[in-house]
């Protein structure tokens, strides 16, 4: 059957409009580099375009357990066939000086390998990139503070506002002129704590506590490591504490393609951007 003339410049005039469409998509995949700086820059628009994280980390948190300072906690479970029904029976408790810690539960992310890894076999480069995005996940949201809040401090004519539901969609963020922030009715502040740990809350069955909660109370601008690594040159991810603002520090300088988030870490001590506390 012998095709038209005009339906041909339609079928072409179809195909320029999607490759026009498909180009900058095709671009954009084909980076091999994809900093957290960016990610962290973009999260106010990600977490207002999906709603935000289903399950946040931050929640009332917990302020008995440290002095001056709330301690949240969080769990990550990986993500496989039967994550339904282990996500749902997953102890999420932990006994911490008298005080049941609610962990709240985050599913690992799973990652295509960053295109730079796809030439290579190792399985563990290829993997890496959702486990690194993982913990990545955690950091941004403990770190998150409404920037219209925080923009509005600054203007010419400084305003102390609360935020409304379109800026903070996983909480009410507050400033007083007293120069505090207010995050849920809680203080926000940099030495404030984060509790993460992977699969089970078991790795604290072979903790000593006390030493544990009085890291957690001197840590400055850090991380405190609960498991120990079994790998040279890495610090482990298994369990740790960190504070906010290592945790903020730390999402500005990780790269989402670069080598496995335990090597980076140890990078940034051994370059003495981190302060590790070992426990």
């Amino acid at each position: 059957m012998e095709i038209s003339h005009s339906f041909r410049l339609v079928v072409i005039s179809l195909l320029s409009v999607v490759a026009f469409l498909c180009i900058p998509l095709a671009l954009e995949i084909g980076k091999d580099h994809s900093s957290a700086t960016t990610i962290l820059n973009n999260y106010v628009a990600v977490r207002r375009s999906l709603g935000g994280p289903p399950t946040p980390t931050v929640d009332r948190g917990y302020d008995s357990i440290v002095p001056n300072r709330t301690v949240y906690a969080a769990l990550l479970l990986k993500n496989n066939p039967q994550f339904s029904e282990k996500f749902d029976r997953a102890n999420d408790t932990l006994t911490l000086v008298g005080q049941n810690v609610k962990f709240r539960k985050w599913l690992s992310i799973e990652s295509k390998p960053c295109p730079a890894y796809q030439l290579h076999g190792s399985h563990r480069n290829r993997t890496e990139r959702g486990h690194g995005m993982s913990h990545l996940q955690l950091w941004l949201e403990f770190a998150f503070f409404d920037r219209d809040v925080l923009e509005a401090r600054v203007r010419k004519v400084p305003e102390f506002v609360t935020s409304n539901s379109y800026s903070s969609v996983s909480g009410i963020f507050q400033a007083v002129e007293n120069g505090s922030l207010y995050r849920d009715g809680r203080l926000f502040l940099k030495e404030d704590l984060l509790l993460v740990t992977e699969e089970s809350l078991d790795t604290f069955k072979h903790v000593n506590v006390s030493r544990l909660i009085d890291r957690m109370g001197k840590m400055i601008n850090g991380i405190a490591v609960v498991a120990a690594c079994h790998q040279a040159h890495s610090i482990c991810l298994h369990s740790y504490a960190i504070t906010r603002d290592c945790a903020e520090s730390l999402a500005e300088m990780y790269d989402v393609c670069g080598p496995p988030p335990e090597q980076q870490l140890y990078g940034f001590w051994k370059r003495q951007k981190l302060n590790v506390y070992p426990v």
